[in-house]
């Protein structure tokens, strides 16, 4: 056999094997060999990552990060997936190739369809509405993941022309509350609010005074403020601490930490009397003896059962010992005490428009006005009688003398106006 013959029988063995592989594939529902890699690239969907974004929706979107290009509905639909929240505002979030992956495949998305090109990684940031609509004023060297496209000289069309669908997505977010927050919700952070501003407060002012505090709560910062571990430190305010104040706490977020700002009304505490030393009991009270403080917290018996008002201690005599910065309440203080048990005294009983003066024996004590139980000296009968002055009470009667004097009592009768 010639060689030409035997180089023609090896060329049509090797097509008729080709054709043979080329029926395998198409029962088997494959394209041929020679055919599979333009159909793999045809299939691909190329995403193109922006170095930076910005964004003013509360959903982060791919289209938002990237540049979706392929079939149009499928890379429309792959444009529109949800991927996270946004950052709160003012705050940076980086994604990656690799991060977007995990959260596409979370939605369901055969990321080995995918073909990555452009930056490895995109740092997102939150913004206002108005700046997305102004962002080539506000921030000419910014662009947004819309404007980050390719090198072609369609591209610079595409940045200065108008996005309206960022237009439209972009939405002022006063007013809008989270869906889920209650009327309980808000109560119970205003509570936790309180109790931080009250802390605060006796930290700043070095008292246990007990302020009240009615914070002003915005209702989409009760979520972030509801439980106390979520704060982790509080600022602002302006002494003496009085009227509407503003102040910043310091809080965990999702992204780390961040500061709310959070107004309330505050009421200084109501100011009593308190010593300055401690003081026994009989003592008089003087100017030096008293200064003013704040109630203490926790006190349950109210300020009206406390002196306010110097002029109402200074001069009265003290019931009780009382310590350094205690609080005087009334009944620990009160008229001097002009006569004691068991001083002689004299008893001077008004008839009508005479008075009769005898000698007789304190049973109490008392001040002022008071009236207290004496006895008479000879007869040694008991009388109710008023504290007039120092040792001197007096007993009036619209009949006889309570107690007949005799001469042996060396009394003697005077006229004299009754008071």
């Amino acid at each position: 056999m010639s060689t030409s013959a035997t180089i023609s029988r090896i060329l049509c063995l090797l097509f008729a094997v080709s054709c043979f592989a080329a029926q395998i594939g198409r029962v088997l529902g494959q394209p041929a060999p020679s055919s599979r890699p333009r159909a793999l690239f045809e299939s691909k969907t190329t995403i193109r990552l922006s170095a930076s974004a910005k964004c003013a929706n509360n959903i982060l979107r791919l289209k938002d990060m990237a540049d979706v290009q392929g079939p149009s509905a499928s890379s429309k639909r792959l444009a529109d997936l949800p991927i996270a929240p946004t950052p709160p505002t003012g705050r940076l979030q980086d994604w990656t190739r690799s991060d977007l992956e995990k959260a596409l495949q979370l939605r369901g998305v055969d990321v080995s369809t995918l073909q990555w090109d452009g930056a490895p990684l995109c740092r997102v940031e939150r913004v206002a509405a108005t700046q997305i609509v102004d962002r080539p004023s506000l921030a000419p060297n910014i662009l947004p993941a819309s404007a980050v496209r390719s090198s072609s000289p369609m591209a610079s069309e595409h940045i200065n022309a108008p996005n309206p669908t960022t237009e439209a997505n972009a939405v002022d977010e006063k007013g809008f509350v989270t869906a889920f927050t209650t009327p309980g919700v808000v109560a119970q952070a205003e509570r936790i609010a309180q109790t931080a501003i009250e802390n605060y407060l006796q930290t700043q002012t070095q008292s246990s005074a007990e302020f009240l505090v009615k914070p002003i709560l915005a209702p989409n910062l009760a979520q972030t403020i509801l439980q106390r571990r979520q704060i982790i430190g509080i600022a602002g305010g302006q002494p003496p601490y009085e009227g509407l104040q503003s102040f910043e706490f310091l809080v965990r977020s999702p992204t780390g930490q961040e500061k709310v700002t959070v107004q309330a009304e505050i009421k200084l505490p109501e100011l009593v009397l308190v010593s300055t030393k401690p003081l026994p009991k009989g003592h008089w009270i003087r100017p030096e003896d008293l200064t003013y403080q704040t109630l203490p917290k926790g006190w349950k018996e109210g300020v009206q059962n406390c002196y306010t008002d110097q002029d109402e201690l200074v001069g009265k005599e003290l019931r009780r010992g009382v310590s350094a910065n205690q609080v005087l309440k009334r009944g620990d203080a009160g008229a001097p005490t002009l006569v004691e048990s068991g001083d002689a005294i004299k008893i001077e009983l008004v008839l009508g428009g005479v008075v009769i003066e005898t000698n007789g024996r304190a049973v109490e004590s008392g001040g002022q006005d008071d009236l207290i139980q004496v006895e008479t000296a000879e007869h040694k009968k008991r009388l109710l009688a008023r504290v007039r002055s120092e040792r001197v009470v007096e007993v009036y009667s619209s009949g006889n003398s309570p107690a007949s004097p005799s001469p042996s009592l060396s009394s003697k009768s005077k006229p004299r106006t009754t008071r």
